[in-house]
């Protein structure tokens, strides 16, 4: 049952308080009527602040950052070089974010022209990277295998990253460049898709790796052109997040993962019907807040 304390409700709990959280996992609300964004704040205990993807602008993520005090992003991870994920970033300078390091791939410039302008612009990236580096920030280029944090229990790591021109089957859409990443803290497991497709998801699937996870970051928006049904099994997540607009999850587009997630019990939270989603993760289990009411 839930149980509301202020704008916040306590949707799923394990643990006490002598399992304080380790990471604060926001899922931040940066959708809107026009479309769907992906913003992933962690707050690791002890100070260091990383986000993965930086949603379409800064309209909601500056102002959310400036409310919570977060001054200072240790790393900013980018999934793929899609405008709903890395175009925040600007915005993120602009406002005087202090930023250390930025992990994102340069995308290959035929793959992503294809995408011009709704998805990717490589004309755009590469100017990103030249503003990121006059601002005085490290680019790092993501791999499978990069350890991007690792200390007492708790690791981020990039379990798969294809660069476009080089994954199992030769080219792939911008989609499938999408990192793979998964988050550890004790017992809790937590698996970060980006916008991954259908190719390299089903690859995945074939290559019998270790897929499992508590929780998921759904793919894709949760949309149909994303993973198959086999690689949500390998998961076998028991909570979903999505970051999706309330009429893009309740759409056609969505009824494979809609139902599959409501088939198997599976407890979901959507940022159009949910709002920003915080996940505490402690060393042995987490909680799971909205700013629902």
């Amino acid at each position: 049952m839930a149980v509301c304390l202020g704008v916040a409700v306590i949707l799923f709990f394990r643990g006490t308080e002598r399992n304080p959280p380790q990471i604060l996992w926001t899922m931040i609300n940066v959708n809107d009527l026009d479309g769907q964004g992906d913003a992933n704040l962690l707050e690791f205990r002890g100070g260091k602040n990383f986000l993965i993807d930086a949603g379409q602008d800064g309209r909601v993520l500056v102002p959310f950052l400036a409310k919570k005090g977060v001054r200072h992003l240790d790393k900013v991870i980018i999934s793929h070089a899609h405008k709903d994920h890395y175009g925040g970033i600007r915005a993120l300078l602009a406002s005087g974010m202090r930023i250390d390091e930025v992990v994102m791939a340069l995308p290959p410039r035929e793959e992503c022209n294809a995408e011009r302008p709704w998805g990717c612009d490589y004309e755009d990236v590469k100017s990103l990277f030249q503003v990121l580096r006059s601002a005085g920030v490290s680019v790092a280029n993501p791999a499978s295998g990069k350890e991007l944090f690792e200390a007492h229990g708790r690791s981020l790591e990039i379990l798969y990253a294809f660069d476009g021109e080089h994954s199992p089957f030769g080219h792939t859409d911008i989609n499938g460049t999408s990192l793979v990443i998964r988050l550890t803290v004790g017992p809790t497991s937590v698996l970060f898709t980006g916008d991954l497709n259908g190719p390299i998801g089903t690859y995945l699937v074939g290559e019998q790796v270790n897929l499992h996870a508590d929780i998921l970051k759904v793919p894709h928006h949760g949309t149909e052109a994303t993973v198959p049904t086999a690689f949500l099994d390998r998961v076998h997540p028991q909570v979903a997040l999505v970051p999706s607009p309330k009429i893009l999850w309740l759409s056609e587009r969505s009824r494979r993962i809609r139902e599959y997630l409501q088939d198997h019990r599976i407890k979901t939270y959507v940022n159009g019907i949910d709002g920003t989603v915080t996940v505490a993760i402690g060393e042995k289990g987490y909680s799971i807040s909205t700013t629902a009411h």
